[in-house]
């Protein structure tokens, strides 16, 4: 097995597909290994979480026409600065199947708003909350407020059940900057 020694005798590699893995040192892990692979799309594309919906999970396959999952509780030092949805299969239940990611119920849209779930896409920041940057910035950053809850919501129009699908996979990913992770992260100048 090759280590980090023999890292200038390893194969070169021109193009880092979006399923490869990276390897990452994980100092919050309580498993005996700090050492982790994550998904190069997730890091490449710079998104810090990543979820994955299939048609017949128990999150996505109820039988009602809309369902809400909570995915994380935002803390006062987290900043979101991107969003991205990535339908991979279509979903195919009748009536429309759409997504949302934001905050809480007030900002159910804030981050992606109402992407087709029926059509493969890749979709980023569609949301009011990251999709247009306040005045003098380059892009668009929201500090949720300590608390919120971080929740994605599939409906299906024309009152049909989301279980009523038998296709679809979709990958939410979302960029959450957390300011205190950035203490004493590089040695002081």
């Amino acid at each position: 097995m090759p280590t980090l020694d023999d890292t200038t005798t390893l194969q070169k590699n021109v193009a880092v597909a979006g399923n490869d893995s990276l390897v990452i040192s994980n100092k919050d892990s309580s498993a005996s290994s700090l050492v982790q692979q994550v998904p190069a799309a997730q890091v490449l594309g710079g998104f810090s979480h990543a979820w994955l919906f299939n048609f017949d999970s128990p999150t996505y396959a109820v039988a009602s026409d809309s369902t809400t999952v909570d995915l994380l509780t935002i803390t006062s030092t987290q900043f979101v600065d991107n969003a991205a949805v990535v339908v991979t299969k279509v979903f195919n239940p009748s009536g429309t199947a759409t997504i949302e990611v934001g905050i809480e119920d007030d900002d159910a849209d804030g981050y992606i708003d109402g992407a087709d779930l029926k059509t493969i896409a890749y979709l980023r920041g569609t949301g009011d909350l990251l999709e247009t940057p306040a005045e003098n910035a380059a892009v668009a950053v929201h500090n949720p407020t300590d608390g919120d809850t971080l929740r994605v919501t599939f409906a299906n129009g024309g009152s049909q059940n989301l279980s009523t699908a038998t296709t679809g996979q979709v990958v939410v990913l979302v960029n959450i900057v957390d300011t205190a992770e950035y203490v004493d992260l590089i040695p002081a100048q």
